[in-house]
């Protein structure tokens, strides 16, 4: 649930009181601004208190100092139930990271004190949310060997992971492996390949979140036959870029409301044409065709996703693991998986190269960009041509029935 906003306008530091997990969800009195970042959605610009002032010093913030503290609470208690008080001790840059003690209003429905903790190193990212305790990340293909090492990397920091996954059971035993860490950590089953499946799972996703701050794509598939899905899609298009291209729209507002925020397709350096004409291959099929033109479609569409999301804060980036040791081409041939097995680098490596890209407020990346592990990469000519791009979602839109932006 949201923070119910008391009052609109300005920016505002506001954003570093996203760290606060425990009750507080919302905090209200900093005033200012961090760097240029604009406050999130659901926050308030206030004038700043003396507790909020311990903070602007460290952020450096704009304005006056010298009005009551203001706290939204949004778990634990009863939400939008507001604390206004002093603090006990007015902390400073050097005192800040300890824990501050907050009285409440006479009146207010609540417990005497509320004991909140900063986490100061976290604060000064402008990507607010990530190093925040309620970070909410999404990954597809959670079940294998990259889904799963990125779910795991998500799920030693605080925050909310949801595991989409095929396999229920599959599914079910992943989200306990990963219980132990400090994300909370939910399951939605979803086969990806069929529209009606993602769509539920997206209604699922909807329904009990208001935000997402990453969505990592990582299900994948070869076949070395051909393989259709029940609305007659060959299966690695359907799996591979339709799943994706679906799923990633219908998250589009909570991606909105969890900006800044970023989608990461795991996609290779794919020069393979597609053939418009003959999406699904009925008329000639070669697996690995198949599987290079499914690549190139996440490239192209990363790309066309870029230009309809510059504005809304979101920035999807295409990412290259390289060769990883995983199940994925265990239908492939032998010298392909012999290469596999002789030069894959762990999945773990990859995962973490990825969560650097999706959750580091230091990187820059460039919206459409494509990345091998988390440096920069030039993607192929044919998948950077915007006319293709356009092509593709037209024709992709059409495929699963989503109405074109």
């Amino acid at each position: 649930m949201r923070p119910r906003v008391v009052s609109s306008g300005g920016r505002t530091a506001a954003v570093a009181m996203r760290q606060f997990g425990l009750a507080a969800a919302c905090f209200r009195g900093t005033g200012g601004e961090l760097g240029s970042t604009p406050a999130p959605r659901g926050f308030a610009h206030r004038p700043p208190g003396t507790w909020g002032r311990g903070l602007c010093d460290r952020l450096k913030p704009r304005g006056p100092a010298g009005n009551p503290v203001e706290i939204v609470l949004k778990r634990r208690y009863r939400p939008g139930l507001r604390l206004v008080g002093e603090p006990s001790s007015t902390p400073t840059p050097s005192t800040a990271a300890k824990s501050t003690q907050v009285t409440p209003a006479v009146g207010a429905i609540a417990p005497k004190a509320l004991r909140i903790r900063t986490v100061i190193p976290s604060i000064r990212s402008p990507l607010a949310p990530f190093g925040g305790v309620m970070a909410t990340s999404l990954v597809t293909g959670a079940t294998g060997a990259i889904g799963g090492a990125v779910a795991r990397e998500l799920s030693a920091r605080p925050g909310v992971v949801v595991l989409l996954a095929r396999d229920s059971a599959r599914g079910e035993a992943t989200r306990n492996a990963l219980s132990s860490g400090k994300a909370q950590v939910e399951l939605l089953t979803c086969d990806i390949s069929n529209p009606a499946s993602v769509r539920d799972a997206a209604r699922a996703f909807l329904t009990t979140h208001s935000s997402l701050n990453l969505l990592v794509n990582t299900a994948a598939i070869f076949e070395r036959q051909r393989h259709v899905t029940p609305e007659g899609r060959e299966l690695m298009f359907a799996t591979n870029h339709l799943g994706p291209f679906l799923l990633t729209n219908l998250l589009l507002p909570a991606l909105g409301a969890g900006a800044p925020s970023r989608v990461i397709t795991v996609s290779a350096p794919a020069s393979t044409r597609l053939d418009f004409g003959d999406l699904d291959g009925l008329r000639r099929f070669s697996a690995f065709h198949a599987f290079g033109a499914s690549k190139s479609a996440n490239l192209l569409f990363t790309g066309g996703l870029a230009r309809r999301t510059a504005a809304a804060g979101i920035t999807p980036v295409a990412f290259h693991p390289g060769i990883v040791k995983s199940g994925l081409m265990r239908d492939a041939p032998a010298l392909a998986r012999f290469i596999t097995a002789l030069a894959g680098r762990p999945p773990a490596r990859a995962a973490s190269a990825l969560v650097k890209l999706g959750t580091d407020p230091a990187l820059r990346l460039e919206a459409g960009g494509f990345y091998k592990l988390d440096r920069p990469a030039r993607a192929p000519t044919y998948s950077r041509e915007g006319s293709v791009q356009e092509q593709l979602w037209a024709a992709s839109a059409k495929l699963v029935g989503l109405a074109q932006p």
